[in-house]
């Protein structure tokens, strides 16, 4: 079972193939988990298997391209995304992958309308925004890299927090706190925007801008992350009261199970700082 171009796999990652391959998912964790091992060689048929099979295409398609690029075949990979375009229509994902081998072949252009064609199908692509400002901070500067993010920002949340954690890099944490907000009106109910600006601001020292700007803002729908960073501000900067303020708002909460241990956590903390505050 040898694809072109692909070497054969080692004995156990072909038997671990072939027993997979009708499984789907158990054909898509193998062959992530050869690939996180450095293990592409011999996973091109075992990729294109799964392409044929997957009933999730543009998952695969990506998983298909990246097997084909670690094997150098880059006008392999390029090709099945654009074939892949061709019969489905366009995606997020696979635009986004598109890029990157743009970027190989030195075609800033087809780079840019790849990335262009992800954030107008998904405009809070974390992948596309952070490799594009990233690119445009090594190929023309940190201005055009701002410029270019900024240029991405209308729809979308992640854009503003981006830009936000820029500004609080410069020192400006006005600016920064008015990008944060600005996340948040544009996605008002989802709980990314208000727990990115929590954390960028706790991330920068900024203990007493954590709770002024969460608190008339966070809702139970935003989950516990936004108000996990108040107890933590609060607790860094020795107002036990305000952190255990937040720790009761989360007690009302729901919480999930990956969650769990660290609000635990935190409750414990909250309350040796009450005590130790006499509270």
């Amino acid at each position: 079972m040898t694809g072109a171009g692909g070497a054969a796999p080692s004995g156990d990652l072909r038997s671990a193939v072939q027993a997979a391959w009708d499984d789907a998912d158990r054909l898509r964790e193998i062959i992530t988990a050869a690939l996180d091992r450095g293990e592409a060689a011999g996973l091109v048929a075992a990729a294109r298997r799964l392409y044929a099979i997957d009933s999730y295409p543009e998952q695969a398609v990506g998983l298909l391209a990246l097997v084909l690029r670690t094997n150098a075949d880059h006008e392999g990979a390029e090709r099945v995304l654009l074939d892949h375009l061709r019969k489905h229509g366009g995606d997020a994902e696979t635009w986004f992958h598109l890029a990157p081998l743009a970027a190989w072949r030195g075609d800033v252009g087809d780079m840019d309308k790849a990335l262009d064609n992800a954030l107008y199908h998904d405009p809070n692509h974390a992948q596309a925004l952070d490799w594009g400002f990233r690119q445009r901070q090594r190929t023309d500067g940190p201005e055009a890299a701002i410029h270019w993010l900024w240029r991405h920002s209308s729809e979308s949340w992640r854009a503003h927090v981006m830009l936000g954690r820029q500004a609080l890099e410069w020192g400006e944490t006005a600016r920064g706190i008015e990008y944060f907000r600005a996340a948040t009106e544009l996605a008002p109910h989802a709980p990314g925007p208000l727990a990115e600006g929590a954390r960028a601001l706790f991330d920068n020292g900024l203990d007493a801008e954590v709770p002024a700007f969460v608190l008339g803002r966070w809702r139970g729908t935003h989950g516990p992350t936004p108000m996990m960073y108040v107890v933590e501000a609060g607790l860094r900067s020795g107002n036990a009261a305000e952190a255990a303020m937040a720790v009761g708002r989360l007690r009302g909460l729901d919480i999930p199970p990956a969650h769990r241990e660290a609000v635990a956590d935190l409750e414990r903390r909250v309350q040796i700082a009450c005590q130790e505050a006499g509270l």
